[in-house]
C-alpha cells in the first residue's frame, strides 16, 4: 500500500513540475526574453535556468518567486491556478 501512495504522489509532481516548467516557459516566451536573460535577472546560472525548462529540476522557492516577481501578476494567478486545481482534484 505504501509503494501505491508514492507512485500516485510522483505522479502528481510530475504534474505539478510540468505545468510550472509550462508556465515559466510561456511566460518568457511571451515576454520576448531569451532564456540567458531570464536566467541573469533572477541571478541564477544559464544551465540552471534551461534544465528549469526542460523540466529537469524544480526552481527553489526563492528563484520560483524571483521568476513570478519578474513575469508579473499574470504570471502569478497561473501559477496559483496550478495548485488550487490541484488542491481540488483537478489534475490538469
Amino acid at each position: 500500500m505504501m509503494s501505491l501512495r508514492l507512485r500516485i504522489g510522483d505522479f502528481v509532481m510530475s504534474d505539478i513540475k510540468q505545468s510550472i516548467t509550462n508556465l515559466i516557459r510561456t511566460c518568457r516566451i511571451e515576454s520576448g526574453m531569451v532564456q540567458s536573460e531570464v536566467a541573469k535577472r533572477v541571478g541564477i546560472s544559464f544551465r540552471t535556468y534551461q534544465r528549469i525548462e526542460l523540466g529537469e529540476v524544480v526552481p527553489r522557492t526563492d528563484v520560483m518567486i524571483r521568476l513570478l516577481d519578474l513575469f508579473g501578476l499574470e504570471a502569478k494567478l497561473k501559477f496559483v491556478d496550478i495548485f488550487s486545481r490541484e488542491k481540488m482534484g483537478e489534475n490538469k
